[in-house]
């Protein structure tokens, strides 16, 4: 039997956890590299895709919008295969290890790129989605995709390997801990782009209070002693 890719660290942080392998859980698929096909447009029965890259990732929530997109004809069966669905789970293991999103309702007719993995529970309620989502966005979740990676010019995780990995179980106290990371996640998002707009208000403004009181009638200014 080959010996785990998980490091001693992570194996301590997982042994009071109930697992279970995470292909037990959820199918596990990683496209081949689609590309728009010349000519595809002029054709009949084509469909264009959306392409979805790390780059269209939020930072919470969930992935609605697709920046990219292609025209597939003699790729259709392909693009049917690994078409995304709501809620599932994508995770980037080639290159920029470790990024997370989960496929929202809007991203209808849209494709994973060749360096992602999606994750498609078995159970994909929006709480299951959510749970696995935060988990491996989490630091034990980070940590086991830390010690699967390989690969010196260019990181990657075998998807093989990753399907072995060990996955905490569904129960309720673990899927309220993941709807709790999400929720604050989103909460904190919106503080920051509160503070972001803030900020761009304040030096908008910045001196032009002063500048029109400089402006006024010496008369019409305020002496301060």
């Amino acid at each position: 039997m080959p010996s785990s890719p998980l490091s001693n660290e992570t194996k301590k942080n997982l042994a009071h956890i109930q697992t279970v392998a995470i292909a037990e859980y959820a199918l596990l698929l990683r496209a081949p590299l689609l590309k728009d096909e010349a000519g595809a447009k002029e054709k009949a029965e084509t469909v264009k895709y959306g392409l979805a890259s790390i780059t269209d990732f939020p930072q919470n929530g969930y992935l609605d919008h697709i920046e990219r997109s292609i025209h597939v004809h003699d790729q259709i069966p392909t693009a049917e295969k690994y078409s995304l669905q709501e809620n599932d789970v994508l995770i980037s293991i080639v290159g920029s290890i470790g990024r997370v999103a989960i496929v929202g309702q809007e991203a209808d007719l849209s494709l994973p790129s060749s360096n992602i993995l999606v994750v498609r529970l078995y159970n994909n309620s929006p709480q299951n989605a959510i749970f696995c989502a935060m988990f491996y966005k989490s630091l034990l979740g980070q940590s086991i995709l830390r010690d699967l990676t390989h690969g010196t010019t260019i990181p990657l995780i075998s998807k093989k390997r990753f399907a072995a990995t060990p996955f905490p179980a569904f129960t309720d106290e673990n899927l309220q801990a993941g709807l709790s990371l999400f929720e604050l996640e989103t909460l904190t998002e919106q503080r920051c782009r509160q503070l972001h707009h803030d900020i761009h208000v304040a030096r908008l403004q910045f001196l032009q209070n002063e500048q029109s009181s400089l402006n006024q009638p010496r008369s019409l200014q305020t002496d301060h002693f």
